[in-house]
């Protein structure tokens, strides 16, 4: 089976969140593996180019994601579901591997992010900086923020389990919190 198809208009929404695709959506899928030509996925404070595909006879990913994403989306990820975000980054990240042991590795620059724990009085809120994401841990670089009228700085990484975050090893230096 051959599949060629043009994709003109479509939505994706994820949980309130609508995203639209910005031009046509090029699809192609023959002898297990499918490929997207480009897909730009718009939204708010979303600008996100994919490429790559899967290939459901090897079991294998090979996609990538360039431009800017909404901080929204890491309620999508487990262990950030009790956070609510606003705010941009600037990502340009790879998944490869297999289905059963994916490798998620790039970069993000935060830009004026803002995140909250859901029952918690306070925010971390006017986030810059640079998260390096491997397989393993994603690492701070350069990352303040600001909380009530003081500035913090962070530092240090955060382990992954999968997708999920299981330890954490940060720094964190602050004034007039």
């Amino acid at each position: 089976l051959t599949v060629d198809a043009t994709v003109d208009d479509s939505t994706l929404t994820l949980f309130d969140y609508d995203l639209n695709n910005d031009g046509p959506v090029r699809l192609h899928v023959e002898k297990g593996a499918m490929s997207i030509g480009a897909l730009t996925l718009k939204g708010h404070d979303t600008n996100l180019t994919l490429k790559g595909g899967a290939n459901t006879i090897d079991r294998t990913l090979d996609l990538s994601a360039s431009g800017d994403a909404s901080l929204s989306i890491l309620q999508l990820f487990p262990g950030f579901k009790n956070l609510t975000t606003s705010g941009a980054t600037k990502v340009n990240a790879t998944l490869t591997g297999s289905f059963d042991a994916p490798r998620l590795a790039g970069e993000a620059q935060i830009a004026d992010g803002r995140l909250r724990p859901f029952g918690s009085p306070h925010s971390l809120e006017s986030i810059n900086g640079r998260l390096i994401i491997s397989p393993k841990d994603i690492r701070l670089s350069g990352v303040t923020g600001r909380i009530g009228s003081g500035s913090v700085e962070f530092g240090g990484s955060i382990a992954l389990d999968g997708y999920a975050p299981s330890e954490f090893n940060m720094t964190a230096r602050g004034r007039s919190m």
